[in-house]
């Protein structure tokens, strides 16, 4: 699927997944340059309760308006993918700039974790409907 603007298309996803796609790498029309991989295939599949079909972004650049451009790339992956729940990203803890620019392209902070050698993240996450339903029906739950 082509992201209007982007260089590269969001790969198409077969029923197995990304199937042979380790990462994919993306730059908007602002200079933004970001890196998508299988959640459970990267760095973060130990950090939280990954589910199969999470994708993780990595910002390897950050052009002039990167939260637009982070926000049309979630709203792809969305429609490209209808097994992803979750899209994650993780920022260093002591980085405030690209903690605001996840908040505004609508990514929530979720909790910090450590990846190891002195590397604290704060997993900033963005829920599919399907996720946000299953989330609120656990809440609901006595003790939840």
């Amino acid at each position: 699927m082509r992201i209007p603007g982007m260089s590269n298309p969001v790969p198409e996803v077969a029923p197995d997944g990304w199937a042979g796609v380790a990462t994919q790498q993306l730059t908007a029309p602002d200079g933004t340059t970001v890196v998508l991989q299988r959640a459970a295939a990267g760095e973060l599949a130990r950090a939280y309760p990954v589910g199969r079909g999470d994708v993780s972004v990595r910002i390897e650049n950050v052009g002039s308006e990167p939260a637009p451009a982070l926000a049309t790339l979630i709203q792809s992956i969305w429609q490209a993918d209808p097994e992803c729940r979750r899209i994650v990203l993780a920022v260093p803890s002591e980085d405030e700039s690209l903690r605001a620019i996840a908040e505004e392209a609508g990514l929530g902070r979720a909790i910090e974790v450590d990846l190891g050698a002195d590397r604290v993240v704060q997993l900033m996450i963005a829920e599919s409907e399907e996720a946000k339903k299953l989330t609120g029906e656990v809440e609901e739950m006595p003790g939840g």
